[in-house]
């Protein structure tokens, strides 16, 4: 009984498979242009030199904070600091960073 059903089922997706229509690739739209994907990387080219510039504590919270996506909390039990001073960290080197990428005209 299981594979009468098992094969049925089969059946009918190989049915429906058949039966779809083929994709005009002229109307669909594409969610990312080459120039944009060019400026994305760009752009994240700059963030990372800007990042480097920072000092070791600073880089280390931005990585947990933004690549790791952990909370204050965590980072603060990670580096063994308060969550109070990694939150202040963090506000400083977000500054320090649009100062940086200000300076070399990425952001005004």
């Amino acid at each position: 009984m299981f594979t009468i059903a098992s094969n049925t089922v089969i059946n009918y997706h190989k049915r429906e498979r058949c039966k779809t229509e083929p994709i005009d690739f002229g109307k669909v739209e594409l969610k990312y242009h080459l120039e944009d994907l060019i400026i994305d990387r760009e752009l994240k080219e700059l963030l990372l030199k800007a990042i480097m510039c920072l000092e070791e504590r600073q880089e280390n919270i931005i990585a947990l904070k933004f690549g790791a996506c952990l909370t204050n909390r965590q980072i603060a039990g990670l580096m063994r600091l308060t969550e109070s001073n990694v939150g202040t960290i963090l506000y400083r080197s977000l500054k320090k960073l649009k100062d940086i990428l200000k300076e070399q005209g990425v952001v005004s």
